[in-house]
């Protein structure tokens, strides 16, 4: 149709943005949830473990309740209350740790977590950590603890990310909709 008698293509290109947000927050959620926890360490406690981390920064040590380790299940829902854990760098320098601020929980496939302690990584190499109950404590289960930097973060963008990668084409389809309609009504209305 001529620019004096708009067709439906405005209405089909609308249809498409929506579609394109759809595919494009997918992907990113697809793509996300595939590897967030690439560059995590899993170790079980108690016992001592050696790990490499492989840049300097804020690590989270998280108590993962519900995990898999070398094809085992765990589920341990009750905490790792009373663990102490001492962790040393690569120079064997004691590294202070603390109890995160707030609560940082993830929850993705076979894997949740909820942060249990934090600490700054200021070099790169193989890192001792070792974790034991008191023996008031007792017997106590084994359980894995995953160390991360991001990965409550890694989750939130990729959440967040997608929602508005969603919306913002939304928003886009809908301009491009009521444009379609406005020139549409103008035109038969002057006819």
């Amino acid at each position: 149709m001529s620019a004096n008698h708009p067709g439906v293509g405005g209405y089909l290109l609308a249809v498409f943005v929506v579609l394109l947000g759809v595919a494009g927050a997918a992907g990113i959620l697809v793509t996300s949830f595939q590897s967030w926890d690439e560059g995590v360490v899993r170790v079980m406690v108690p016992g001592e473990n050696r790990f490499e981390l492989a840049e300097p920064g804020s690590y989270t040590i998280y108590h993962e309740y519900r995990s898999e380790w070398e094809g085992a299940v765990f589920s341990n829902p009750e905490g790792v209350s009373g663990l102490t854990c001492v962790l040393r760098s690569p120079s064997g320098d004691l590294v202070e740790m603390e109890r995160p601020i707030g609560t940082q929980t993830y929850s993705l496939g076979a894997h949740s977590g909820q942060a249990i302690l934090t600490f700054e990584a200021e070099e790169v190499g193989t890192y001792t950590m070792e974790a034991r109950y008191p023996e008031i404590a007792g017997s106590k289960p084994r359980a894995i603890l995953s160390i991360g930097n991001g990965i409550v973060g890694k989750i939130l963008f990729a959440v967040f990310g997608a929602v508005g990668i969603g919306l913002a084409t939304f928003v886009v389809a809908t301009i491009i909709f009521v444009i379609t309609l406005v020139r549409r009504m103008k035109v038969r209305k002057e006819a």
